[in-house]
């Protein structure tokens, strides 16, 4: 039963493992900006797409941008290209807490 266990564990960090791999390319991608929708109503943000990497083919993939409301006491970041010594590698766009308030 132990060793069932551990080789589960050890066959889930494998795979949890596999989908975390930063997707390292030697040049980015090419994106021509398209067109903005109007925004929905008032109060919108326009969050800009990001690119998704496909491990298969090595490469990245972007993701159309879109209007969302704000959530309460956040902002939202756009992704960025950041550069290594393995190559250059996308960071997704993320909410961040815009609050002074300390976290619980």
């Amino acid at each position: 039963m132990k060793k069932l266990f551990l080789i589960s564990g050890m066959l889930f960090m494998t795979l949890f493992m596999s989908n975390c791999t930063t997707g390292y390319v030697k040049n980015r991608p090419y994106h021509q900006d398209g067109i903005r929708p109007a925004s929905p109503g008032y109060n919108y943000v326009w969050l800009e797409g990001n690119w998704k990497y496909n491990r298969r083919n090595h490469s990245y993939t972007r993701q159309n941008g879109a209007w969302a409301k704000p959530r309460n006491n956040r902002n939202y970041r756009n992704g960025e290209w950041r550069t290594t010594e393995k190559g250059d590698y996308w960071v997704s766009g993320r909410w961040n807490n815009n609050s002074n308030r300390p976290r619980r």
